[in-house]
């Protein structure tokens, strides 16, 4: 939800003819016309009918536009989909008007296709260069075993009151079952980018002076912990920035 608008990403417009809303001030409005999508996961408004669309397990950003899924794909990442591994979240750089960067999370596989093992869980930046996703540079490497849930994959900038230049990539991870010490196991493994939201430039490095995360002067701090934003992540499903408050909020 943003806003007032309830926006339906589904496969046909008949798919949500039965939906029903109880708020006066919510819309719900069908984007899918025709054509279909294969577990859309997340999407990125280039424009108002103009939407690019990630699917989980075939790892396509699929394309919208004026409510027709477009054929083929933008992009096609060799993907490992076991659980809840895949191509999971997209976001725009909040310069994208000017640079033309968009982020995407995915879990890739250790094979040229989809459906491998895991090599890792990654953010990458790509160009839109107006009819597909250029890949321009790995932001960041995460773990992705043993999984293969608790991926998280969510991806944001914000908060959204500070100027675009100056926003920072959030991204949140799950535990992966690792049960380290970010999850209050006091007998596992030192804070390793698992069960955590970090905090990042958007360049994939750890803001530092001003800008430092709140655990990156702590004593014998390593890389992960300087990074974080947040701690005790198990599972997370969603995270965005409250457009009034600037209030990070996570779904679990």
């Amino acid at each position: 939800i943003r806003g007032v608008a309830l926006v339906a990403l589904v496969a046909t417009a008949a798919a949500t003819s039965a939906a029903t809303l109880n708020d006066p001030s919510l819309v719900l409005n069908n984007i899918v016309i025709s054509g279909t999508l294969n577990q859309p996961t997340s999407m990125a408004f280039l424009a108002t009918d103009d939407i690019l669309v990630c699917e989980k397990s075939t790892g396509q950003v699929r394309r919208i536009l004026n409510g027709a899924v477009q054929g083929g794909s933008v992009l096609d990442l060799a993907v490992a989909n076991s659980s809840e591994q895949g191509l999971l979240c997209i976001a725009l750089d909040p310069q994208f008007a000017s640079n033309q960067s968009v982020y995407l999370y995915y879990t890739k596989s250790s094979t040229a296709s989809d459906g491998g093992t895991a090599q890792d869980n990654r953010v990458e930046k790509f160009a839109w260069n107006g009819t597909s996703l250029v890949f321009a540079a790995t932001v960041i490497t995460l773990p992705a075993s043993p999984g293969p849930n608790h991926d998280g994959g969510i991806i944001t900038f914000g908060p959204p009151s500070a100027p675009p230049a100056s926003q920072k990539l959030f991204v949140v991870i799950g535990d992966l079952n690792r049960n380290n010490q970010l999850e209050n196991h006091a007998a596992g493994a030192a804070p390793d980018d698992t069960g955590c939201i970090l905090r990042l430039n958007a360049d994939g490095s750890t803001p530092s002076g001003a800008d430092a995360g709140p655990f990156f002067s702590v004593p014998s701090a390593n890389a992960s912990l300087q990074r974080i934003y947040a701690y005790g992540v198990r599972n997370c499903f969603g995270m965005d920035f409250d457009p009034v408050t600037d209030a990070l909020w996570d779904t679990e």
